[in-house]
Formats: structure tokens, C-alpha cells, sequence
């Protein structure tokens, strides 16, 4: 069974073939882009992981979903982040939590005695700035 790492591969390489052909048209330019987007966004649902917080940092880059215990107060720092990014936080634990300061908190309050879904959206990298929000279940 082909896998999506090689089904991307092999029709990388034909639509640049076909590209990069004398023949090439407009139109053809036009699907490979769709194409090769189509292909990104399926790479990247099937890397939408729960990864678990290590060492209080969530590496936007090891997954879409992250979760965390707190066993103490916490300070989260935030790596390898883009613009753009939007990254869930799944977080309890009946302590202290703070975010990065260049988190700008939209909506909501953390409460440690439930579930806390945080959304993150990544909308500068240099300098870092994030949008939060923080709901509960009802």
C-alpha cells in the first residue's frame, strides 16, 4: 500500500515533468499548485498529533494538539512557531499557569479544577505575538 510520503513524492515529480515540458500550459501550472497544496494540507491532518507537553514547552512543531497535567505552577514558553499557526492546548491541574508575554490573552481564565481548551494563533514571529482564548466545558 502506497503511503501519502510517496504518493506526494510521486506526483511531485510528475507535475514538475510536466511543468518544466515545452507543453507546459497556464493551466497546468494552476494544478500543480492546487495539487501540491491539496497534498500539504493532507500531510498535515495526518500529523495532527496529541503530543504531550515536555519541560514546559510547546514545540509548534511536534504536533497540532497538546495536553498537559500541571503538578506545580507552570510557566509554558512557546518554539518554532510561524505565523498564522493555531495550536491547541488541552490543559488541567489545580496550580498556577502562565503564558508567554508575548500571549495576549482574547478571552477567558484558566481554571485548574477542569479541562482547559487553550487556542493559540501564532500572528508574529519576530517579534513573537499570540492571540489566546480559554474555554471550559459548560
Amino acid at each position: 500500500m502506497a503511503t501519502l510520503s510517496s504518493l506526494t513524492t510521486s506526483v511531485i515529480n510528475y507535475l514538475d515533468a510536466k511543468i518544466t515540458a515545452a507543453t507546459a500550459t497556464s493551466e497546468d501550472i494552476v494544478l500543480q499548485s492546487k495539487a501540491l497544496q491539496q497534498l500539504a494540507d493532507s500531510q498535515d491532518l495526518l500529523t495532527s498529533v496529541s503530543v504531550e507537553i515536555p519541560a514546559d514547552t510547546v514545540d509548534f512543531s511536534a504536533g497540532q494538539v497538546f495536553t498537559k497535567t500541571l503538578g506545580a505552577d507552570t510557566t509554558l514558553t512557546f518554539t518554532n512557531f510561524n505565523i498564522g499557526e493555531v495550536k491547541d492546548l488541552v490543559i488541567t491541574g489545580d496550580y498556577t499557569l502562565t503564558l508567554p508575554v508575548a500571549a495576549n490573552i482574547v478571552t477567558g481564565i484558566y481554571d485548574g479544577t477542569v479541562d482547559n481548551l487553550i487556542q493559540v494563533l501564532c500572528t508574529s514571529s519576530s517579534p513573537a505575538q499570540f492571540w489566546v482564548t480559554i474555554n471550559q466545558p459548560v
